[in-house]
């Protein structure tokens, strides 16, 4: 007899996620105050004692996005994390090839509106991660292991694209950590968020608003794009001249970076016609497989720098500095024992 039980519970599914998907709009629109710069364990009660009742209320909804991002992942097949990967992207696969053989959409991430953010979808997130896991760190130490450092790497940079500024970031991540620590896996990042850089972390945001400057008062299609492509990654500019017009997908909406590995970063809708036009443009001076934003770059950034100066754009010296290693890149996260019930 059909009780009707699995058609409300889906139906109460439904309407949660649709609440937490308005909540997670509404704060993404909020400025953020200066969030406490305390490390994983500590940084939710402390962003509760330090924070009016209304900023902690918005901080603790990215927290939980993060969280629940990272529980779902990890929770989506149990005991994936003590299982050899293959078999686990195997039963991933069956899971979403059943679910289409049934006309139903293979499983994803919480998505946004379009033109606020998009995380990339589960079928691609499990087929970074897939659970990779490396050899023991030490023989006096079997059971931690350490993840692929390129899987965690893209992760959370899908996790934070988009994101309208370092603070909405930094509660996210602090929120997938906890998430992490839920299963037995710790997140380690690194020290001192307030001098961090890279993807969800530029300063200034690459907001619709920016985009918007950057398109109205930079002619050179190039120097526009590789503006764009530097507050959109993070990436130091060295890196950022060696892309190439490959690296670009064909609508524009990832920016792929090869060193030290590959990343795919998310480009927000509103500024990929910048990259677009930048492609058509370098195209026309590098045929085959050639430099898609080297003219914009200049000798250690200086022709980003004036670009920004001409948008009124103001970049911290930080972003234009040689050397220097974002925040993702030096993300590293092992796995160990599971927490006691």
């Amino acid at each position: 007899m059909d009780t009707g039980l699995g058609t409300d519970g889906r139906a109460v599914g439904a309407s949660r996620r649709e609440r937490s998907l308005h909540a997670i709009a509404y704060v993404l629109a909020q400025a953020l105050p200066l969030l406490p710069g305390s490390e994983a364990p500590s940084f939710r009660a402390d962003a509760q004692r330090l924070l009016k009742r209304e900023d902690f209320c918005r901080v603790d909804v990215l927290y939980g996005y993060g969280r629940d991002a990272i529980c779902a992942f990890v929770s989506a097949v149990p005991g994936q994390l003590d299982r050899p990967p293959a078999a686990c992207c195997r039963q991933f696969r069956a899971r979403d090839e059943d679910k289409r053989a049934e006309g139903c959409p293979a499983s994803r991430v919480m998505a946004c509106e379009a033109g606020l953010w998009q995380v990339p979808s589960w079928d691609l997130v499990r087929a970074r991660w897939a659970a990779r896991l490396g050899p023991p760190a030490s023989a006096a130490s079997p059971r931690v292991q350490e993840c692929d450092r390129r899987s965690l790497a893209r992760f959370l940079v899908g996790l934070v694209a988009g994101m309208p500024s370092g603070a909405h970031s930094l509660a996210v991540l602090r929120g997938a950590q906890a998430g992490f620590s839920r299963h037995g896996l710790h997140l380690l990042l690194p020290g001192r968020p307030e001098r961090w850089s890279g993807p969800g972390f530029t300063d200034p945001p690459f907001t619709s608003a920016v985009a918007e400057q950057i398109r109205s008062r930079v002619v050179d299609p190039v120097h526009a794009g590789a503006l764009a492509a530097l507050l959109v990654t993070g990436m130091p500019p060295a890196l950022l001249g060696l892309t190439r017009l490959s690296n670009l997908a064909p609508d524009a909406a990832t920016l792929s970076s090869y060193l030290p590995f590959r990343i795919d970063y998310s480009v927000p809708a509103w500024g990929r016609d910048l990259l677009a036009a930048a492609r058509v443009s370098a195209a026309g001076q590098h045929p085959g497989d050639g430099a898609l934003l080297s003219r914009g770059i200049g000798r250690a950034g200086q022709i980003l720098a004036d670009t920004a100066q001409h948008c009124e754009l103001r970049l911290e010296p930080a972003m234009l500095a040689p050397g220097r290693e974002s925040w993702h890149v030096q993300a590293r996260c092992r796995a160990g024992e599971p927490p006691q019930a």
